[in-house]
Parts: structure tokens; C-alpha cells; sequence
């Protein structure tokens, strides 16, 4: 599972280099639908708001921007993919399982749990 702090970034992630895998582009910055030309450029982009893990990545837009790229550039593994994709095909939470336990409290309902 993704951990806590990788929640928002899991999927992000899979979204900023799905084009580069299906060979769309072959780098993420040439696909001009992703937030990766903010993110990861520093393009002016007036739709993108800043998500508070992607700040945490540093304290300076320099130093968020360079660690953005890291990210990308480590991607993620075929397994993070895979759980990604269950996750979203079958309306699973992702993440540790305290989290998946908070959700199933604040929605006091029992949550279906990938393994």
C-alpha cells in the first residue's frame, strides 16, 4: 500500500507518467494535459492549486520543483500500478491500513480493503 504522505502523490504520480508508458510522449513534460509543466517546470498554470503534500516537498519552489522531478523520475513500480488500478476499479480506499480504518469511522460503514 501507499503510505499516508504517498496518498495524494500515488496517484498523481501514475497520472504524470501514464502517457510517457502508453508511448503518447516521451517524457512527461510533453504532455500538455498534465499538471507536471507546474508541478515539475514551474509553469504559471491559473487551474493548478498547490496540494499541501506537494509543498511539503520543500521550502523553496525551487527545491519543490526539483524534488517534483525526482518523483517522477524514481516513478512508480508496475506493483503501485497495479494496486492504483484495483483500488480505482473496484471503489477501494487506498492507503496504510489506519487509514482505511478512519475512513470506514468517519463513514461509519465497513469499506472493501484490496490486498
Amino acid at each position: 500500500d501507499c503510505d499516508y504522505t504517498r496518498l495524494v502523490r500515488c496517484p498523481e504520480l501514475a497520472v504524470q507518467i501514464n502517457p510517457a508508458r502508453a508511448k503518447m510522449v516521451i517524457q512527461p513534460s510533453e504532455y500538455l494535459w498534465s499538471s507536471y509543466q507546474a508541478n515539475a517546470m514551474g509553469k504559471a498554470i491559473k487551474c493548478i492549486t498547490r496540494h499541501p503534500t506537494y509543498l511539503s516537498l520543500g521550502k523553496t519552489k525551487a527545491s519543490r520543483l526539483i524534488a517534483y522531478r525526482e518523483l517522477i523520475r524514481g516513478h512508480l513500480s508496475d506493483r503501485d500500478i497495479h494496486n492504483i488500478r484495483q483500488c480505482l476499479d473496484h471503489n477501494y480506499p487506498m492507503g496504510n491500513e489506519k487509514f482505511k480504518l478512519e475512513i470506514e469511522a468517519d463513514l461509519k460503514t465497513k469499506l472493501g480493503h484490496f490486498k
